[in-house]
């Protein structure tokens, strides 16, 4: 049985868009089913030591309509947000999600809500639009930022990645966006990367001088913007749940034994990124964050994102008779 501190919901579907019904009922009953996507294994997951949750999503809408963050908060879990919101209507890129103008509002009632730092605003992934060029996204970009002035205290973005995802530059291909053009050239050259680090960097500013003061972030990107002042994101954040738990023990309550003596031993010798030391081991080579138990099933979001790593389907929830039900599988 698997027994996480902190719980990720979800990087492989939209938990809060479609299954918050299913993630209510299954942390009242204290466990869940999940079935590992490499060999199909069931595992029980219990919530017995779970006190944190970060949620991911790109349409928390349907969450919040079902009271769902009262109920966070009475069965005493800590959580945040990534709140995906991309600008790629006119390219049908994300055919599932509420318009733009509707996912704005959202934000800003979540934001309202729970506080601008439990909202991150994810930019997320920045891909290269036939015609558009770095600039139209940009563009795009500092638009959004108008609506958001005040709403979240932290941007992470990170870079579509083509080639190394057949599915991905499959599903772009049949977007018919890149009909006449090269589909992997949806994915930002080194030089491109720079020109849209710098101009993120110019929204930061214009909106420091301004009052608005919002973090910039990369998510797993082997590329150093440190000299825009873009630091490597932690999106499952040590330092963010460590403030939200401070009353009921901060990081030490959130990490098993030994990782947080790594961690003490790291800062009592002052070494430069003491988080470091939590790294999720399962993740990414270039993904800085800590250790969760992400409880989500690959093939089950209805958002029908062309660029998504994770694959899209249908599905429902169906109780099992053996155990706790686990999540629903993908559409045949």
């Amino acid at each position: 049985m698997l027994r996480p501190r902190i719980l990720s919901a979800s990087r492989a579907t939209d938990i809060p868009a479609f299954f918050g019904a299913w993630l209510l009922e299954r942390l009242e009953s204290g466990s869940l089913v999940w079935r590992n996507p490499f060999n199909g294994r069931l595992h029980e997951v219990s919530f017995e030591r779970a006190r944190a949750i970060v949620l991911w999503t790109k349409n928390p809408a349907p969450f919040m309509e079902m009271g769902a963050l009262a109920a966070l908060e009475r069965l005493n879990y800590r959580f945040y947000f990534h709140y995906t919101l991309n600008d790629y209507e006119a390219e049908a890129l994300e055919p599932g999600v509420p318009p733009l103008k509707a996912r704005l509002e959202t934000f800003k009632r979540l934001s309202e809500a729970v506080g601008p730092e439990r909202v991150i605003w994810r930019s997320d992934p920045l891909l290269m639009l036939p015609g558009g060029g770095c600039e139209e996204l940009l563009e795009r970009i500092f638009r959004i930022s108008r609506e958001l002035c005040g709403f979240s205290t932290q941007l992470i973005f990170s870079f579509v990645d083509v080639a190394a995802y057949k599915k991905v530059k499959a599903h772009l291909a049949r977007s018919g966006l890149f009909a006449h053009a090269d589909v992997e050239r949806a994915e930002p050259q080194a030089a491109e990367m720079r020109v849209l680090a710098q101009g993120l960097a110019g929204i930061r500013d214009y909106w420091h001088e301004r009052g608005w003061d919002l973090r910039l972030s990369s998510c797993a990107e082997r590329m150093d913007l440190s000299e825009f002042g873009i630091s490597h994101a932690r999106c499952i954040d040590p330092e963010l749940l460590a403030h939200l738990c401070a009353d009921t023990g901060g990081l030490q309550g959130l990490v098993e034994d030994a990782a947080y003596r790594r961690y003490i031993k790291a800062r009592a010798q002052d070494a430069p990124g003491a988080y470091a030391v939590l790294k999720d081991r399962g993740q990414r080579a270039c993904c800085g964050c800590m250790v969760s138990k992400d409880i989500g099933r690959y093939g089950t979001c209805r958002h029908g994102c062309a660029y998504c790593y994770a694959g899209c389907g249908t599905g429902e929830i169906k109780a099992s008779r053996r155990g706790p039900p686990e999540m629903p599988a993908p559409a045949p």
